[in-house]
């Protein structure tokens, strides 16, 4: 039987145009963004505009994918409180960041009937 009611993941390293991840109904994780030595989360506590406005004034900028406990986290309430059948999480290549790497990590975390659906 196929699932019916799929979660799509992704962290905030992906781009959408305003209001586009409500429509979809998509679930973001945010990254880290590391302003001297300062830990903030994408979108939740710093936006793109102070990210910008940091670097303009040449503060030392630097990201971080989320923890594996962090898509692990979310992965789990999304199939266990929110009753999703599956999960389906987009990442940017591997090549580019360490975000699909926490992402595939975070399974490690979970038990084997939740990971057996993302």
């Amino acid at each position: 039987m196929a699932p019916n009611n799929i979660a799509f993941v992704t962290d905030s390293t992906a781009d959408f145009p305003d209001g586009a991840v409500e429509k979809l109904g998509l679930h973001i994780i945010p990254i880290h963004i590391l302003i001297n030595g300062n830990d903030f989360l994408h979108d939740v506590t710093i936006s793109n505009q102070d990210v910008i406005d940091h670097m303009k004034i040449k503060l030392e900028v630097k990201t971080a994918p989320p923890m594996p406990g962090e898509y692990s986290y979310v992965y789990e309430r999304l199939l266990t409180k929110e009753k999703y059948d599956k999960v389906v999480s987009f990442h940017v290549s591997d090549n580019l960041s360490n975000c699909y790497k926490s992402a595939k990590n975070s399974l490690k975390l979970l038990d084997e009937t939740i990971s057996k659906n993302i």
